[in-house]
């Protein structure tokens, strides 16, 4: 009995400034001579991993794409868009929390559009979402600030890190997680009002990484 034929990896619908990163990172591998095993060694990132982005059937975001730019001693601006684009915002923060079913639904102009810092521009912009400060004093930063968000980067999340966490109800709150060893994560509110959440493991995918700010 004969068996099936192997199920291709299919590949994600790419968006031209992801084409164009890659195209620039194979270009300057061809012009250092390193090939793509190396380029896994040198950045960091696993080889099978590695090779289906070049391939086209995973996208960058913006940590590998940091480690890659660093392992062939490029800036991250060589391989990202010349300018600043711009975001539109969908949800503003109240009280350390929004509601994140509008930012789910993005679509339109939004509210307004705000400038995105350069290093954000480029492969991120489909994953990157911008969320005004509307209170006083929210941890570190004012009224005006500007943070911006990266979905899908629950594995990239380390202790430490400030992030959004998206509960029950759908609301994104905003904290510092901390990742033990062992046991249940536990997510510090920057809202004062709000006791630490006690969290299981598996709520990190319920996270978003906060990747910068702009004030």
């Amino acid at each position: 009995m004969s068996s099936l034929p192997a199920k291709k990896a299919s590949k994600k619908s790419l968006t031209s400034e992801e084409r164009r990163i890659t195209t620039r990172i194979l270009a300057a591998m061809a012009d250092k001579g390193i090939k793509q095993v190396e380029l896994a060694k040198y950045a960091g990132i696993h080889q099978t991993h590695l090779s289906r982005i070049l391939k086209g059937e995973r996208g960058w975001t913006y940590a590998n794409t940091r480690k890659v730019a660093k392992a062939l001693d490029m800036r991250l601006s060589d391989l990202l868009q010349d300018e600043a684009p711009c975001l539109p915002v969908f949800a503003e923060i109240s009280h350390g929390r929004f509601d994140y079913s509008l930012v789910e639904a993005g679509e339109g102009k939004g509210l307004y559009e705000v400038p995105c810092p350069l290093a954000l521009g480029g492969v991120m912009l489909a994953k990157i979402y911008a969320l005004p400060i509307q209170e006083e004093h929210l941890g570190p930063w004012r009224r005006g600030t500007i943070l911006f968000a990266q979905k899908d980067t629950a594995e990239e999340i380390q202790d430490g890190d400030l992030v959004i966490y998206v509960d029950q109800n759908n609301q994104g709150i905003i904290g510092k997680i901390a990742i033990p060893p062992k046991g249940n994560l536990k997510l510090t509110l920057l809202d004062p009002d709000h006791p630490p959440l006690e969290l299981p493991r598996k709520h990190l995918k319920s996270m978003d990484r906060i990747v910068a700010a702009l004030f």
